[in-house]
Parts: C-alpha cells; sequence; structure tokens
C-alpha cells in the first residue's frame, strides 16, 4: 500500500513503464534496471541474488547498511524481514511434519522441555491459537530486541513466556511470539 502511494505521487511506476519498451530482452537485465530505478529514485535499499542451475546471474547491493555512517550495504548487510520470514518458518515446520520429524499436535515440551508454556502445541502456534501474547506489543520488550540480537532460546524464555492470554485452542489472536517459539 505504501509502495502504490510512493509510486501514484511521484509516479515513478509511469516513468518506469514507459522505459520498458526500451530494455533489453534479457530478464535479468530488466530486474537489475527496475531496482536500479527505484533505488536512484530513494524507493528502494536492499541485496538482489539471483541464481539459476547454480550459476550466480546477479549479485548487487543497493544503498546503505548504516546510513548514519554512509556504511555501503553487501552481500553481508542483515535485513529485518518482518513477516516473510513468519512464511517461511511455517512452511518448514510443515515440511518436517510430512516428514515424520515433528507431530504438530505434540505439546512444545516435547521439543522444548524448558519452555513456560509447554502445553501449548505447533498447531496451534501455527495457527495463532496458542494464546501467547505478541512480544511486540509490550514496549519493554520491543525496544530490548530491536535494540540488540538475541539467540532464540533467549528470545523465547524471555518475551515469549508471558502468561497466556486466553486458553489455548479457544481464540484466534495474531502474534509474533508463535512464529519466534516456532523458529
Amino acid at each position: 500500500k505504501r509502495i502504490q502511494e510512493v509510486n501514484k505521487s511521484t509516479k515513478l511506476k509511469d516513468k518506469f513503464e514507459e522505459k520498458i519498451p526500451k530494455l533489453s530482452k534479457d530478464s535479468v537485465e530488466r530486474l537489475e534496471t527496475l531496482l536500479d530505478f527505484y533505488h536512484d529514485n530513494d524507493q528502494f535499499t536492499g541485496t538482489a541474488l539471483i541464481k539459476s542451475k547454480g550459476k550466480i546471474l546477479l549479485s548487487k547491493s543497493y544503498g546503505y547498511a548504516d546510513k548514519a555512517k554512509r556504511l555501503q550495504a553487501n552481500s553481508h548487510t542483515p535485513y529485518r524481514i518482518g513477516p516473510v520470514s513468519q512464511v517461511f518458518t511455517a512452511v518448514i515446520i510443515n515440511q518436517l511434519a510430512t516428514e515424520g520429524k515433528l507431530d504438530l499436535q505434540a505439546p512444545l515440551k516435547k521439543y522444548m522441555p524448558y519452555y513456560e508454556n509447554g502445553k501449548v502445541t505447533i498447531e496451534q502456534l501455527l495457527s495463532n491459537q496458542s494464546g501467547i501474547p505478541d512480544y511486540l506489543k509490550n514496549e519493554d520488550y520491543k525496544a530490548k530486541v530491536m535494540s540488540r540480537s538475541y539467540p532464540l532460546k533467549d528470545m523465547v524464555v524471555n518475551f515469549c513466556s508471558d502468561t497466556l492470554n486466553f486458553k489455548s485452542g479457544t481464540a484466534f489472536e495474531f502474534s509474533n511470539s508463535n512464529f519466534e517459539v516456532l523458529a
């Protein structure tokens, strides 16, 4: 939605579409031109990697890893990808279940005996029916998590172990904590 607003206000999308007929037919070059265009117009910072059949076709970083220090981004720059990681986590959890390496109905204590909310099941985490409070709604937790990196076990123990908001399996409430625990 934000990108659509930016495109509308600056007409970047229209400007880029005017260039399309003049672009190379090579899809990698076209994508690189698109990324260059949006970066040049202050709308994209990140790292792109395109690989096919074991061959790297494009590996390029755009912008700064730390704008204040004018430190350029590179292939080792860590980026916060937010909710996208939750999709990857859910896919991996389901792959493990399909392979018989994980039981979706099992309580967490089977895999994490140290976890405070060990009666919650993996399926309840995946479906946001665990009752575990969202650590990002706690301003103190949020400040700590955003200020430094924590090992996953420390994240789970320190920020995802509060008293449940409701009895697991009885309601739906989105919680980022579910995916921290799943990770």
